[in-house]
């Protein structure tokens, strides 16, 4: 459904207020955090994956990430994972780094709000070697396949040992020694090489361990085996149904000539397919549907006919060849009875149509153009053209207007069937098409900012990378929520969820912006609330729609819910306006009064736990 747009620029929104030197006004406000990523060296070799890294200022941890990558932790793009240090931390402290406990020998000065900084971790003394070796197993090719006897194919590595053996089994086996692709297995990484036992067709699979030449050997365990599941096919691909069935009589003479086999099947020579006393015969395959369709001219009436597919014509996933296979069928008299449309999308008289509803009719029998095929027509609709499939007629085109009455004419003789009737009536029909409803653009410009929905959203438009397109997710550099009950940042995935009364920072990076839509929920929703901590909270204000813009409110209105906690006690006790695209202030219980903006972030500090609630609800209406 297209939607209005309203267009509001959230200009430098919110720059994370304590990056630019605000940090003895907001001396609550804590810190941003501080993103690492980088190589991984561990006396010399990439660090395996599962390497744990952590930070530590003080002798306290700051922060931690688990690798997923051999020699790698975290990642330079703006999602990518990386060793967040947050905390309360002084600017400019000593940040050191363990590796699987041991001291990295590098260090870093803590700098809040940094870009994400690349730093290359080492440690040049390892632990005593408990690790076991990593396996790895290359998939099966072609799967299925008809050799009952394949060969695998992989390699073992490991971080601090060589590898001394790689064994496999297939299913429930017994083990058995594979083979080192160089002849003897002493290195840390290792290819092998194995061919299973003749083995029954169906699915299978092979599992591969390795075991290490530390002092005490380390075998992989068994939840991480490697390991690929495959089928052994050997049995032939066979005709499951036919178009006409096999002894058919009365087959109209353009009836389309189909086989359907009975497993998946990939074209090898189709050029000896043959219908003899047929013109214009040749043959092609859907793999989708495993249906081969032969195409011919029109057919005599009366007349019987046989299909021959010839031996090796397809051939089965697992490279097996079909076998010969023939079919008869007879024809019938002449069509004498010309289509009829059947049906409608939209049906007649249809209301709350989708503005890119795709228009069809639906007729008696296959069809083809006729003389009036230009004819075919959408009353005030632009674009219109008409194409044919079978027995449907689809008239493609633009958008069509809100809250329009369109009508469709489908001249007599516009369409004919395969002997060439024409359609004898004129077809008109029409139908309404749906209302409109809002929506709200927004261009996030270079740098740091502050953004919220003030509105619950559609439950297929609310992540991250629905609301921005590909090209604007690519200009966002790092972006991060505040876990006010365990008082540090976070970082936001592209699947991050956007919900009313909450507000994350996002950076763009320099010299670009990213545009975004917030697409209102149609479902029928009360005010929004959420659970505020003592402490600080980040908020984003929810006001309700008025004029089609969602208006600027005073804060203690806003924040009428949580001035007083139950049992009467202190609800907030302080706002902090960040200076990102929204005018800079503090507030504390008694000062001047001021406006809290849509779409903008707040800092909220409670004094007592207690629930915010907003004021907008769906859906909207214009």
């Amino acid at each position: 459904m297209k939607r209005k747009r309203l267009l509001w620029l959230l200009s430098p929104l919110l720059m994370l207020a304590l990056l630019i030197g605000n940090i003895s006004v907001y001396a609550d406000v804590p810190p941003p955090p501080h993103p690492f990523y980088g190589t991984l060296t561990i006396a010399g070799s990439p660090a395996p994956i599962g390497t744990v890294v952590t930070a530590e200022v003080a002798n306290v941890q700051v922060g931690s990430i688990t690798t997923t990558v051999a020699g790698q932790y975290g990642g330079s793009g703006a999602f990518d994972e990386k060793l967040v240090v947050s905390g309360d931390i002084e600017t400019g402290a000593t940040i050191s780094f363990k590796i699987n406990g041991d001291l990295a020998d590098q260090t870093y000065a803590f700098s809040p709000g940094a870009d994400p900084t690349e730093l290359d971790l080492t440690v040049g003394v390892p632990s005593p070697d408990t690790t076991a070796p990593g396996v790895t197993i290359t998939a099966l090719t072609p799967d299925p396949t008809n050799d009952n006897t394949p060969t695998f194919g992989g390699t073992a590595t490991d971080t601090g040992s060589s590898i001394s053996s790689v064994d496999y089994k297939v299913d429930s086996g017994s083990w058995a020694a594979a083979t080192a692709s160089d002849g003897t297995f002493d290195s840390l990484s290792e290819d092998y090489t194995f061919t299973t036992a003749v083995l029954l067709d169906g699915a299978h699979t092979v599992y591969v361990r390795a075991t290490d030449a530390a002092t005490v050997p380390n075998t992989t365990a068994e939840v991480d085996y490697a390991s690929d599941g495959f089928t052994v096919d050997t049995v032939a691909p066979d005709v499951l149904s036919t178009v006409p069935s096999a002894d058919a009589t009365g087959v109209g003479i353009a009836t389309a000539v189909t086989a359907t086999f009975d497993e998946d099947v990939t074209a090898v020579d189709l050029s000896g397919i043959t219908i003899p006393g047929a013109t214009g015969v040749s043959a092609t395959l859907n793999e989708a549907t495993d249906t081969l369709t032969i195409a011919h001219d029109a057919f005599d009436n009366l007349t019987s006919y046989t299909v021959t597919i010839p031996a090796g014509a397809i051939e089965d996933l697992a490279g097996n060849p079909n076998a010969l296979y023939t079919w008869s069928f007879t024809t019938g008299a002449a069509d004498v009875t010309p289509p009829t449309v059947l049906s409608t999308v939209p049906s007649a008289d249809a209301t709350d149509v989708a503005v890119a509803t795709a228009v069809t009719a639906t007729l008696s029998e296959d069809i083809q153009a006729g003389v009036n095929f230009g004819g075919i027509a959408i009353s005030g609709a632009s674009g219109v053209s008409a194409s044919i499939d079978g027995v449907t007629l689809t008239i493609a085109h633009d958008a069509f207007a809100y809250e329009t009455c369109y009508t469709v004419t489908i001249p007599a003789g516009a369409v004919k069937d395969l002997a060439g009737l024409s359609l004898e009536e004129v077809k008109v029909w029409s139908f309404t098409t749906e209302a409109d409803v809002l929506s709200f653009t927004f261009i996030l410009p270079e740098g740091w900012s502050l953004l919220s929905t003030p509105i619950k959203l559609d439950a297929d438009s609310d992540a991250m990378e629905q609301i921005f397109d590909t090209a604007s997710l690519a200009s966002i550099e790092i972006s991060y929520s505040w876990d006010a009950v365990n008082e540090q940042w976070s970082l936001v995935s592209t699947g991050y969820q956007f919900l009313p009364l909450e507000a994350t920072y996002v950076k763009v990076i320099s010299g670009d912006s990213a545009t975004g839509e917030f697409i209102p929920s149609e479902v029928l929703s009360w005010p929004p609330s959420r659970e505020l901590e003592p402490g600080l909270n980040l908020i984003g204000p929810a006001p309700a729609l008025g004029n089609s813009a969602f208006p600027d409110m005073p804060l203690d209105q806003a924040l009428a819910s949580i001035a007083e906690a139950e049992g009467g006690l202190t609800g907030y006790t302080m706002v902090i306006s960040p200076p990102h695209n929204q005018t800079s202030w503090t507030y504390a219980l008694g000062g001047q009064i001021q406006d809290l903006l849509a779409f903008g972030g707040y800092w909220v500090v409670m004094e007592n736990a207690d629930t915010l609630y907003g004021f907008s609800t769906t859906p909207l209406q214009e």
